[in-house]
């Protein structure tokens, strides 16, 4: 297995986690080594053996004194939640909190995010959920997928917004604006590392605007997607992108 690709920007450490049994290990020491708080957030969590490893975790961190709060989203989540697979973390004094579980027309309003920030010094994120297909290899089938760990004062600055996702999560009638307004908040528009938030609103998220510039001012532009369904208008600046240098 490669040894994971570690860089210094900012006073940060970022690891990049490439491999799927490298990625549990890392979540699972993580989880492991914190002292004082846990904030997870993932949007497919899956009763399975890395389903279970992760509540078991959590479970050990709850119980040797760490505050420890999950939100998982309401359908990502469903058959666990439904096998009552949650219970004995609600047992132990976690604050578990399931995005949106409502039916009706917001029900149709999920949330993607994953991140895991232990002691709010040390996150990690990625586009893999908790589910056994993510921390597999390539032999087994497994979800080509990356995690990215960063130690350092980068970490902190997710905790006030994980705090507001989860305040709003609760509210029985929270408003769409609300949501709005806290991914703007929380979004950092300037600096060498900064947390760029995307969700629905009425323009671009920060995110989206972020990347629409990037690529109408890009020369070079690589591309990593499990899924790509292009707009009209992200196909034209590629394509601008592709005539000034290279995609």
């Amino acid at each position: 297995m490669p040894q994971p690709a570690t860089f210094t920007v900012d006073g940060n450490r970022l690891t990049l986690l490439t491999e799927g049994p490298a990625r549990m290990e890392a979540l699972l020491e993580l989880i492991g080594s914190a002292t004082r708080s846990l904030r997870v957030l993932y949007y497919i969590y899956v009763a399975d053996e890395a389903g279970e490893a992760v509540r078991d975790a959590l479970l050990a961190a709850a119980r040797r004194g760490v505050e420890v709060h999950l939100i998982v989203d309401g359908l990502g989540s469903e058959s666990a939640q439904g096998k009552g697979f949650f219970d004995p973390l609600h047992e132990a004094g976690v604050d578990v909190c399931r995005f949106v579980p409502r039916w009706g027309r917001r029900y149709l309003l999920r949330n993607h995010q994953k991140l895991a920030l232990a002691d709010e010094e040390r996150v990690m994120i990625g586009g893999f959920n908790i589910e056994d297909s993510y921390f597999g290899t390539a032999d087994d089938a497994a979800w080509r997928d990356l995690g990215l760990m960063v130690e350092g004062p980068a970490a902190a600055r997710l905790t006030g917004y994980f705090d507001a996702l989860s305040r709003w999560a609760k509210r029985p009638r929270a408003s769409m604006r609300k949501l709005g307004k806290t991914l703007r908040t929380w979004s950092e528009p300037e600096g060498a590392t900064r947390w760029l938030l995307g969700g629905p609103m009425r323009r671009l998220s920060p995110w989206a605007r972020v990347v629409k510039r990037d690529m109408e001012e890009g020369r070079l532009i690589d591309l990593i997607a499990a899924y790509f369904a292009p707009s009209p208008g992200m196909l034209r600046r590629l394509d601008k992108a592709g005539k000034r240098g290279q995609v």
